[in-house]
């Protein structure tokens, strides 16, 4: 007896199975797009809404949020008229997307300001709807301002989280306000904010990791540099080995430059160094040129004058051990230069920094042209003027130790 044939949802419903069994990359991208195109031919919005979600959370789990606000919008417009679609756990699934495609424009040029404008009002209008707390609206509008260099708006903002309210992770408010803080040089302030990150018991998964990174800066400034230390060793075991976590490495890179730990930092940064076929966000990879370059100034600097790298910590390599996983080398005219170029003599060291530097400049360049601005130059510019400088003690966490 024959087997019974086979409809075309199903067919595409195994399809959509079989596109969620590939590895995260660009194959599933496309298969999943493809699964979200043939829905519509087949008016099945149910398998379009399930292949668009899967689309826009491995696309943004890539670090390309730049791909996101069409297939979200698609997925908003069609919740909107068919809210039985999307039961409350993917409902909160979309909602989660629609927060991290507006963060995605701090990320890529790519992404309009417009859209993530947009995309944020409508998040704000749903969590009034529901009579949510606004909190986490606000943190991101505090996080746009900032970026175009709006800071007295930023800090409104940053304000109106504060007093709003936030049904969210209190340890991602908590370290989204210490990057904010690190970033205006408010060390104290900083400091004071890390505590939900810290606090033991919380089960946000990037806690206290990113926290800690946030916080490197902070406490080197305010006289804590053996807890800056600890917060770096802690959290580079971590960083060093996880794709979301290379938005921090810029953070490592600035704290080693200006706590005088250029043979770390080199060595970080020979391991770090994206690869042209994986090269990440733009704005990752302008903020880890930029440190790159701050980093081999240092250490050129250091080298020219007979200092030298500093010798390494006794409990911690200098050197990673390899690691399969670490993005590859190479490099183009847009690209870091490859990795494992950084030889430690003054005139090699210069020259690795000039590229790096080059590559920050001209990604900064491109969110200037989009925002209108020239606050990511003056930014970038400020990072790599950074003079090691070590101020009088501040309040805050004793340590970075994970509690409970």
């Amino acid at each position: 007896m024959a087997a019974p044939r086979m409809t075309p949802v199903r067919s595409l419903s195994t399809a959509l199975a079989s596109a969620r069994d590939l590895p995260d990359g660009p194959r599933r991208l496309v298969e999943l797009t493809e699964v979200a195109e043939r829905a519509d031919g087949l008016a099945a919005p149910a398998l379009g809404l399930a292949a668009r979600l899967d689309l826009l959370e491995t696309a943004l789990g890539r670090g390309e949020g730049w791909r996101a606000p069409g297939p979200l919008r698609w997925c908003l417009s069609t919740v909107e008229h068919r809210p039985d679609l999307l039961p409350g756990e993917d409902a909160q699934r979309l909602r989660e997307a629609q927060e991290h495609t507006v963060a995605a424009a701090l990320e890529s040029p790519r992404l309009s300001l417009v859209d993530a404008v947009d995309l944020l009002d409508d998040l704000h209008r749903w969590l009034a709807a529901r009579g949510r707390p606004p909190g986490r609206a606000y943190r991101l509008r505090a996080r746009l301002a900032d970026h175009v260099g709006d800071r007295e708006a930023a800090r409104r903002w940053l304000a109106r989280a504060r007093d709003g309210g936030d049904d969210g992770c209190p340890a991602c408010a908590a370290t989204d306000e210490v990057e904010l803080l690190a970033g205006w040089g408010d060390w104290s302030p900083a400091l004071r904010a890390a505590g939900p990150a810290l606090a033991g018991g919380t089960r946000c998964p990037d806690a206290p990791e990113r926290a800690l990174a946030g916080l490197l800066l902070p406490y080197l400034r305010s006289g804590q540099p053996a807890t800056a230390a600890q917060a770096h060793r802690l959290a580079w075991r971590r960083h060093r080995r996880e794709r979301p976590a290379r938005r921090l490495v810029a953070s490592h890179l600035r704290y080693l430059a200006l706590a005088g730990r250029y043979r770390r930092g080199l060595a970080v940064l020979a391991a770090q160094l994206p690869g042209p076929d994986d090269p990440g966000p733009e704005g990752v990879t302008m903020e880890l040129a930029a440190a790159g370059a701050l980093l081999c100034r240092r250490a050129a600097d250091a080298a020219q004058e007979g200092t030298g790298p500093e010798l390494p910590d006794p409990d911690e390599p200098d050197t990673d051990e390899p690691d399969p996983d670490e993005p590859g080398t190479g490099g183009s005219d847009t690209d870091p230069p490859e990795a494992g170029a950084t030889g430690t003599g003054a005139a090699d060291l210069r020259g690795l920094g000039a590229r790096l530097w080059a590559t920050a400049a001209a990604l900064a360049a491109r969110f200037d042209a989009r925002n209108g601005t020239a606050h990511q130059s003056d930014r970038l510019a400020g990072w790599y003027d950074a003079e090691p400088a070590i101020g009088h003690p501040a309040g805050g966490p004793a340590h970075p130790n994970r509690t409970g």
